[in-house]
């Protein structure tokens, strides 16, 4: 069984239900996720960019045709590797044909039969040790090339040389699942006998005016007794990755079989929130230990945490029933009495929670188009991200004590472009800064309430990115705005236990009995919207459709950190 080069990143129940699927009711599989396919397409859409880019260069491509026959694909990728004539080889393929045609060829090659490797790109280091070519593989990113890194060294050169060269060093790292997918390339390679003595490998990322270069087997991860090099990580990972998948496939067959995967909340680009399977294991986690339920279940509870602070315990039972426990085990405990009891619990009981409150209380919350794309991948994400909507409640007081009787509305601009997005962050701001000077003039007090630190990252990228427009403020105004009047009601929540997976306000809502006036609310369904409302080719009635949807939708997130803080202040009164 040859395996891909993300195999040693997957979780492993995601291997298991991969290769064994007969022994999973997979009623609940996610055939289709907007949110990854959107992430995916701009992805391709970025190494389509990048690729025609080196095609201006004064460089010797092979462009191999990947929509002709496997056998043909794999017969021209041998032949390729094996000529003189090119620098740089796009849409390889290095399977067991390929390595049929190059063996016979080559001094110490031998056969690979765990790898299939298909890099964006090979590029050419003249020839190695034993006399062979020396092919290097640089993958396409549409996030940063390297990371910063003190103990590390990346070596920058530019696309119209490529070539990497030791006059040009910087400290940084690749991330560590770019370099876990460049490994099995490089493993694949060196067994071939065609990689490069130094094992070189590249990463051309969101700027690709350059390819940033490491020496694989120098790249490390990890301080102390944990730190390791990439390649040692990787070809652990994927030899567990390969027993789990070879079991995989015999129990496929025989039920009897036993397979060491777990189903774990898993975070990261290749975790539960992209994963197909994650509805399936959600089930299996709950119902794990006759109904106790898995330990990871627990929010900030990670298998990384778990394996660090008591590895012996895997069920919420467990937990529960464990002496001699740190701090973070001491509030893990307190995570899995209020998962059963359902009532949530101060993590520090000492501590007052402190929740302000004002005379007026204004909740807001922005949507921008690529929100779901960085909150599920955790990165900064390839294209143009707008914010096209910016819905806000204001409750007086003094008017009413019910905050559902607040004023609700919203500002917008579909046309996906900045001027668009100006227009909607200054109405924003002007209604804002209107409030805060009316509040004042009749002597009462006023907060601003959002969830999560993304209002004031898009409150100082707008100073910065229409800076010297009309009406907008300065970086200096935004800093002095977002330290008197924003509150960030997440930094408060982290304070208390509640009995859900996350912090997501999606998660808590639905523990202060809120619940979304519209189908489906969530990020991957506003992106479709999205999608649909800026598309030149949707109808005026489908237009008006999403738009409506989005415009309920973003209303109904204010309202939800409305509902939040009344829960909370019900549940936790201020002294």
């Amino acid at each position: 069984m040859r395996l891909e080069a993300r195999t040693a990143l997957y979780c492993h129940e995601f291997l298991h239900k991969t290769f064994a699927p007969n022994r999973f009711d997979l009623t609940y599989r996610i055939e289709v996720d907007p949110v990854v396919d959107e992430f995916k397409n701009l992805g391709i859409a970025h190494e389509d960019k990048v690729k025609e880019y080196l095609r201006t260069l004064n460089l010797r491509i092979k462009e191999i045709d990947i929509q002709q026959t496997d056998h043909d694909w794999q017969k021209e990728t041998a032949e390729t590797l094996l000529s003189e004539d090119y620098d740089l080889i796009f849409g390889a393929n290095i399977s067991d044909i390929t390595e049929s045609y190059l063996i016979p060829q080559l001094a110490n090659s031998t056969h690979d039969d765990t790898r299939v490797s298909r890099p964006d790109v090979l590029v050419r280091l003249g020839r190695n040790s034993f006399g062979n070519p020396a092919w290097a593989p640089v993958d396409i990113k549409s996030h940063a090339a390297f990371g910063e890194n003190k103990s590390n060294t990346v070596y920058l050169s530019p696309l119209e040389t490529i070539a990497p060269s030791s006059d040009s060093s910087q400290v940084g790292r690749h991330s560590e699942e770019d370099a876990y997918q460049l490994a099995h390339y490089s493993c694949h390679l060196r067994t071939l006998g065609i990689a490069t003595d130094q094992l070189w490998v590249g990463i051309i990322g969101r700027d690709f005016t350059q390819c940033a270069w490491a020496e694989l087997d120098s790249i490390t991860f990890g301080v102390g007794k944990k730190l390791d090099t990439a390649l040692n990580k990787y070809l652990k990972d994927f030899s567990i990755a390969s027993e789990i998948t070879a079991a995989s496939i015999i129990q496929n067959r025989d039920s009897s079989h036993h397979v060491n995967a777990l189903p774990m909340m898993m975070t990261g680009n290749y975790g539960c929130p992209t994963c197909e399977f994650r509805d399936v294991c959600r089930e299996e986690m709950e119902a794990f230990d006759n109904g106790s339920g898995h330990v990871t279940l627990l929010a900030t509870v990670t298998p990384t945490k778990v394996q660090d602070k008591f590895p012996h315990i895997s069920s919420i039972r467990q937990l529960l029933n464990e002496t001699n426990l740190d701090k973070f085990g001491l509030e893990s405990q307190i995570r899995a009495r209020v998962w059963n009891s359902e009532v949530p619990e101060m993590l520090d009981p000492s501590k007052p929670l402190d929740l302000p409150s004002f005379d007026i209380e204004i909740d807001i919350d922005l949507e921008n188009s690529q929100a779901i794309l960085m909150d599920t991948f955790n990165e900064t994400v390839d294209g143009k991200d707008l914010v096209y909507l910016y819905g806000y409640g204001l409750w007086d007081k003094s008017i009413s004590s019910d905050w559902k009787r607040a004023t609700f509305d919203s500002f917008s601009n579909y046309s996906d472009t900045d001027e668009g997005e100006c227009e909607v962050l200054l109405a924003m701001w002007k209604y804002l800064t209107t409030q805060i000077s009316l509040a004042q003039k009749a002597g009462k007090s006023i907060g601003i309430f959002h969830y999560s630190p993304h209002e004031k990252t898009w409150w100082r990228r707008f100073a910065k990115r229409h800076s010297g427009k009309p009406g907008v403020p300065s970086l200096e105004d935004v800093e002095i705005f977002c330290e008197k009047y924003l509150v960030d009601l997440y930094a408060y929540t982290q304070k208390i236990s509640f009995p859900t997976i996350s912090y997501s306000i999606k998660s808590l809502a639905p523990v202060a009995n809120f619940k979304w006036s519209v189908e489906d609310p969530g990020g991957g369904m506003s992106l479709i919207k999205y999608k649909t409302a800026i598309n030149p080719e949707s109808d005026n009635q489908t237009r008006e459709e999403v738009i409506d949807w989005l415009y309920r939708y973003n209303l109904d997130d204010v309202r939800a950190t409305f509902a939040v803080r009344e829960y909370i202040r019900a549940k936790f009164p201020s002294n």
